[in-house]
């Protein structure tokens, strides 16, 4: 018989977590004043008043005191993120920095451990030379520009090209090189780099070509040496990893242990994000909570007294974080750890819950900008899942237990007895590694879909798989470092271990990215659906039984899910036309969509990083709502034009692609693996030439003006394939690189009255000439170009009446002709 329940056990089935509260608090009054920002003086003024109230309210009505706390909280928050954001000194370098690079003479501080990015390799060949890249912070002194000395503040990022091994943490160094802001958001959907180096407290960028250029003036001083310290045992962990791994495994193993990706390949990034298994890659919370793991089984093994337990498993917590450059989901995970170890010598259990937002609180403290970033909310949503399905398991075990102690015997019968004694405890966990795996996926993939546009099905059965793998693994390579750094002759052992692991590990992963079903490349849905989502789930989740708010937000979420799917699949149709020249330096990619939904790309690279453009092009496409690509039309040969493409058709699905037939020529190493990529992914490849046509709006014509189709001669540039789209009585000309005998076989045609012209030959004078400007006469010329786009001679070539925009000044272009023949051009950048 169940008895009545103790007098408490509403308190120990609802335990409070005060700290969840004020974290909560904290993180609204960042979101209110990054979106609706006040005064410096505005946010003193609340957060008195409200601690004042709080003061009168603590003692008589604690209901309205305890809100009033939050209130106070929010003003906090609102307080520390204009601190951060709007606070910038009259002296700071960032008032000093301008677009264009400007050439001064900095002394400073090194406050960050001087990091080498080794060069890309890429699939194309590439006309600028590469060198690896050394990169730290510089906590600015003195700034002399031209014959000016100025005292400022504020750090920077050095950029040096090539290695600069003479400088370390906490030198003072001066440096002769290139000042200037960070490049903003220049495309839909694009990586906005200024703010987040500003988020991490860097305010502008300094390069130098050459490691001379930086000198020491000062070596560091005694407060420095722990810092340096890290940086040595850091290096030093790295040389380990490289004496006893093989050559493929090492850049794995420098990513699982120290957080070092660097000279981990995109091929690899790129499987491991496929297989739903980037969170194993990215140095994370499960990564310190697998070293806590290893960390206290030792000290158990040798009896260690609780306390002493916690002092050994913090300081190797507290110096693995050090080791790694205190990373912000070591911290996160850290904290978490010495909230709930600090508790165990005096028997004191903390909650989940509040050792969460205590690690949530510490970070927002150190640094606001982490709400909004991607890695913290999916860290975050993860250990949320963790608690909240914990707590569902335990719940459903006591109302089972409950049933079976009231169920006959002879139902349950001595046998059963011993079968479920066997299988136990491989039963449980397999069913808590299903249900956990299953649950953060779900509650992470909207999130997921949205930031990365990917669904990873097959991380739901490799995760499980890869769990106890991963874990052995890790303890190896943590074992691996130890022994590697004090007893040298150990470290074989456990390398041999540690490589066939990380072996088995990745062709786990590989065979996961491989399955055709495993992942799904999507548009993602909106932020207005993820809001209504998460706060529907922390509803539904954590809700409150007495208000029934776990009822109505399970109701609330299924319909919300059913919003979304019709949205989803509501076919996109505008009665509109709109082209959209990305800004992808010096290069060309040219996006059209369709009135009728359909969508072409014409030209698709630039000359230096494809991947740059084929990240701005996914990007930009799942920001506009594309899902796949109609037709891809590539102008000519050069590699600044189809660069980008092979990538582009592992993300989004092609019908079509058209070239004209003297882009077709496989002496080339780049056109042939070019076709080597278009063929692999089984893609109708045709051929255009004049006077042909691309049937893919009936409301729209669109044309090829040039070349003959029969061409063979001449160069790539004079043969490049021009595309005349017109709607509504307006025209678009798309011109590729044209020049030479191609824009005499162009005047050959008759004139046109261009709206809108893509600059040929991203704005060369040579091809923009007098001519082509009275053939044509077109009301806007754009030109995708670098640096040095020449915006103010091309104003000369075609008049007055013609605006020319460049999309390194304009960032990208976006014109938009609706169904009346209205016309309307926009640049991303104001």
């Amino acid at each position: 018989m169940i008895g009545p329940p103790p007098a408490n056990s509403n308190d120990s089935q609802h335990p409070r977590s005060p700290i969840v509260a004020v974290a909560v608090s904290f993180a609204v009054g960042i979101c209110l004043e990054t979106w609706w920002p006040l005064s410096l003086l505005s946010w003193w003024i609340i957060l008195a008043a409200v601690w004042g109230g709080w003061l009168i309210a603590f003692r008589r009505r604690r209901t309205a005191a305890a809100w009033l706390l939050c209130f106070a909280c929010v003003a906090a928050g609102g307080l520390r993120q204009h601190w951060t954001t709007g606070i910038t000194t009259a002296n700071n370098i960032a008032l000093f920095a301008r677009e264009t690079p400007q050439p001064v003479h900095l002394t400073g501080t090194v406050t960050g451990q001087p990091v080498v990015i080794p060069r890309k390799k890429h699939a194309f060949p590439s006309t600028i030379p590469e060198y690896d890249r050394t990169l730290c912070e510089i906590d600015s002194r003195t700034l002399l520009s031209g014959e000016t000395a100025t005292t400022v503040s504020g750090t920077v990022r050095l950029q040096i090209t090539g290695h600069a091994p003479h400088i370390g943490v906490g030198d003072e160094v001066e440096v002769v090189g290139l000042l200037s802001q960070p490049v903003g958001r220049r495309n839909p959907g694009g990586f906005d780099f200024r703010n987040y180096l500003h988020s991490q407290g860097i305010d502008a960028m300094l390069r130098t070509d050459f490691p001379d250029a930086v000198q020491t003036v000062k070596p560091a001083g005694l407060w420095w040496q722990p810092l340096r310290f890290a940086a040595d045992i850091r290096e030093e962990c790295g040389d380990v990893l490289t004496a006893n791994l093989s050559p493929e495994n090492a850049p794995v193993a420098a990513a699982l242990l120290l957080g070092d990706r660097r000279d981990v390949t995109d091929d690899l990034r790129n499987a491991f994000a496929q297989s739903g298994t980037m969170h194993f890659l990215a140095l994370s919370g499960l990564h310190v909570g697998i070293l806590a793991t290893l960390l206290w089984g030792i000290c158990r093994l040798f009896r260690f007294p609780a306390a002493w337990t916690t002092v050994v498993i913090l300081s190797c917590l507290i110096g693995y974080t050090l080791i790694n450059e205190a990373r912000l989901p070591v911290i996160r995970a850290t904290v978490m750890a010495a909230v709930i170890l600090i508790g165990q010598p005096w028997h004191r259990r903390a909650r989940l819950g509040n050792s969460l937002a205590l690690a949530a609180l510490v970070l927002l403290l150190w640094n606001p900008a982490q709400l909004f970033e991607v890695g913290p909310q999916l860290s975050f949503l993860a250990v949320v899942a963790i608690v909240a399905l914990m707590r569902l398991k335990t719940e459903t075990a006591a109302i089972i237990q409950a049933k079976e102690r009231h169920a006959p015997q002879e139902l349950r019968g001595e046998r059963f007895e011993q079968i479920h004694r066997w299988l136990r405890a491989p039963l449980h966990w397999i069913g808590d590694g299903l249900l956990i795996t299953a649950g953060i996926w779900l509650i992470v993939a909207p999130l997921i879909a949205a930031r990365f546009h990917m669904i990873s099905p097959v991380g739901l059965v490799v995760n499980v798989l890869l769990m106890p793998l991963v874990i052995v693994v890790l303890w190896c390579g943590y074992a691996l470092l130890f022994c590697g750094l004090l007893l040298p002759p150990l470290a074989p052992v456990f390398g041999y271990l540690f490589d066939n692991g990380l072996s088995l590990f990745l062709a786990i992963v590989d065979g996961a990215q491989r399955l055709s079903w495993g992942h799904q490349h999507v548009p993602g849905p909106a932020d207005w659906w993820l809001i209504g989502f998460y706060a529907l789930l922390v509803a539904a989740i954590f809700g409150s039984p007495k208000l029934a708010m776990r009822r109505w937000g399970a109701r609330g979420l299924l319909c919300w899910c059913v919003l979304g799917l019709a949205v989803a699949v509501n076919p996109h149709k505008a009665s509109q036309l709109r082209c959209t020249f990305f800004s992808v330096g010096h290069g060309s990619a040219i996006l059209v969509e369709l009135p009728n939904g359909r969508t072409l790309l014409y030209d698709a690279g630039q000359l230096h990083d494809a991947g740059r453009t084929e990240r701005i092009l996914e990007n930009g496409a799942w920001e506009l709502g594309i899902a796949r690509l109609d037709a891809v039309v590539l102008s000519h040969a050069d590699v600044d034009h189809f660069n980008a493409v092979p990538g582009l058709l592992d993300k989004l699905p092609v019908d079509g692609i058209y070239v004209s037939p003297s882009l077709l020529d496989t002496r080339q190493p780049a056109v042939a693996a070019l076709c080597d990529a278009i063929f692999d992914s089984d893609i109708p490849l045709h051929s255009l030439g004049m006077d042909d046509q691309l049937l893919l709006d009936d409301d729209v014509n669109i044309r090829v003006l040039v070349p003959a189709g029969d061409v063979r001669g001449g160069s790539d540039n004079a043969n490049s394939l021009v595309l005349a789209i017109e709607y509504r009585e307006r025209v678009i000309l798309l011109t590729g690189d044209l020049e030479g005998e191609g824009l005499l076989a162009l005047y050959a045609t008759p004139s046109l009255d261009v709206d809108v012209l893509a600059s040929p030959h991203h704005g060369s004078l040579a091809a923009n000439t007098l001519d082509l400007a009275a053939w044509c006469r077109p009301r806007w010329v754009i030109a995708s170009g670098g640096r040095h786009s020449p915006t103010m001679a091309l104003r000369e070539v075609y008049g007055p009446g013609t605006t020319v925009l460049s999309t390194w000044t304009s960032g990208a272009v976006t014109v938009t002709i609706d169904d009346t023949g209205k016309i309307d051009v926009k640049e991303f950048v104001k």
